[in-house]
């Protein structure tokens, strides 16, 4: 518990759910279970083996939806995503998701089923290989959204990579939950002998601290105000003298006026102007654009289970983000060429002392053929880790009407479960975990969890279930079932009760069949997904 009575726990909401380790739903780390010589890291050595992948010879060409529909078998697929023609053939038997999942949009734009499902991937970088060329419609090129009309999407090491292309990214975290598209807000500054205070209006209310993300590149001030309908608001200027990397930062809730103090180096110079303002200051820009990462430095690594850490990384002297409850971080490397992206939900450290601000904790569990995971593995204390915004769409204002909340994880999907049990706790309401893993091994924080089940009046209720115990376990043993869940969700306090999942894709798929069947309604539940 922190200095200030509220419970300290981690949070995720990532991929790396995915490789929980448990077998309640024939889980592995994949949604399916691929053979071997079908990893990712294959995926990048067959991509620079000089293979042609795109089935074009390198030579771009337009594609007519008419001739996208003739390629639409396993044995010849092609697809668009955002105007660019991929012909995935080759990448069907490193899908992850299995053939079916990728063979819905086979022959036809399939952009809006990437963006459902996968909308952190990098495809540009991942399908750089199989570029075909681009999406046409009676001569013309279709529903450009970036740069020259002829040159294809930006790929990392490739001399085609001519385009600044918008990474598509989930919702913005520190969104706030209003019907009405948010007018652009205004500014003011203000001085006195010792700082320079930037007033922000959103007149949004509701609008906090964790709202705003606010950078200091090579001593510039870059300011972003995450807005209602996937909007940001950004200030980015070069100030017109030193400032100190210190901060503070307010709101007032009440009028969605947020307002950074920065300390000047020079007490009692008099600004006459703000400084030089920068590309896109005092402007509003769309979300779904370029992913902005910031670049921090790993700090520590501590082991949690037998392929699971504990990763600190320390965000930048006087960077401040604030990840809300539910959101995630994307991390970026470049591996072999290609631009690998995971997320992972922040975390807070079972040490029972409030947290320094600048310090994001991250658990990451590694896999053998992990890409991105067995590149982290191999990072020292001191190496740079990027980072990105906070990105989500959790809600937290769905958990007020629910006395009781049923929290159902599987493996490392009980990281952003955690953060919820703190919330939860520190709002008065009951909670129980249901946490299923394969091996007790597996579990993360088992006694850290049940310590704090056993405090008087936590509040906290703890089930283990484990699908491959010994004899020396005396647990709950099995898999998921829709008795199971009828047993902690009896039909007396369904009403009630609030449902959180979390967990690997056919865990989660279990969880909201059951649940529909139990006639449980969307707005009592939150599906955390990739």
């Amino acid at each position: 518990m922190s200095n200030s009575g509220v419970y300290l726990f981690p949070s995720a909401n990532s991929p790396q759910r995915q490789g929980s380790g448990n077998d309640a739903a024939s889980t592995g780390r994949n949604k399916v279970a691929l053979p071997k010589g079908r990893s990712l890291m294959d995926w990048i050595r067959l991509g620079n083996s000089g293979a042609d992948l795109s089935g074009v010879g390198g030579r771009l060409i337009r594609v007519t939806p008419d001739e996208l529909s003739k390629h639409k078998s396993e044995d010849d697929c092609w697809m668009a995503i955002d105007g660019a023609v991929y012909n995935v053939t080759q990448y069907i038997k490193f899908h992850p998701g299995g053939v079916a999942e990728i063979m819905k949009g086979a022959g036809k734009d399939a952009t809006q089923i990437f963006n459902e499902v996968h909308r952190w991937v990098n495809y540009g970088s991942m399908l750089k290989k199989c570029l075909v060329g681009k999406l046409v419609n009676n001569g013309m090129v279709k529903a450009p959204q970036y740069g020259n009309l002829l040159a294809p999407p930006r790929a990392m090491g490739t001399n085609l990579s001519t385009v600044n292309k918008p990474q598509v990214g989930t919702q913005s975290a520190t969104q706030v939950p209003f019907s009405r598209a948010p007018s652009k807000p205004r500014y003011d500054y203000f001085q006195n002998d010792t700082s320079i205070k930037v007033s922000i209006y959103t007149r949004i209310p509701g609008m906090g601290t964790e709202c705003a993300v606010l950078e200091r590149p090579d001593g510039n001030v870059k300011i972003s105000i995450y807005l209602p309908g996937g909007k940001v608001y950004r200030l980015h200027f070069v100030p017109s003298n030193p400032l100190a990397l210190s901060y503070s930062i307010t709101s007032a809730k009440s009028t969605g006026k947020i307002e950074i103090d920065l300390p000047k180096v020079e007490h009692s110079l008099k600004w006459n102007k703000l400084g030089q303002y920068l590309t896109e200051h005092d402007s509003i820009v769309d979300d779904n654009s370029d992913i902005d990462y910031i670049p921090c430095t790993l700090t520590e690594v501590a082991k949690l289970t037998h392929d699971t850490g504990l990763y600190t990384v320390a965000l930048p002297q006087g960077c401040h983000m604030i990840v809300p409850l539910g959101y995630h971080v994307n991390l970026k490397a470049e591996i072999l060429g290609m631009e690998i992206t995971r997320s992972y939900t922040p975390i807070c450290k079972l040490d029972g002392f409030q947290l320094p601000s600048n310090n994001i904790y991250l658990i990451i569990k590694i896999y053998p053929d992990g890409a991105l995971t067995q590149y982290i593995h191999s990072l020292q204390p001191g190496a740079q880790v990027l980072v990105s915004h906070p990105k989500g769409q959790f809600n937290a204002l769905q958990l007020e009407s629910y006395p009781s909340v049923l929290l159902l994880a599987a493996g490392t999907g009980v990281t952003p479960m955690m953060k919820l049990i703190a919330h939860c706790l520190g709002a008065g309401k009951l909670v129980h975990l249901v946490f299923f893993n394969k091996t007790p091994s597996d579990i993360i924080w088992k006694e850290d969890l049940n310590n704090l089940s056993l405090q008087k009046d936590s509040g906290l209720k703890v089930t283990h279930v484990i699908s491959d115990a010994d004899k020396s376990w005396d647990g709950s043993v099995g898999k998921l079932s829709s008795e199971m869940l009828a047993n902690y969700l009896p039909i007396d306090t369904k009403s009630q009760t609030f449902v959180a999942v979390c967990g690997p894709i056919p865990f989660v798929r279990l969880c909201q069949k059951y649940l529909a069947e139990m006639n449980c309604n969307k707005e009592q539940m939150h599906i955390f997904q990739e």
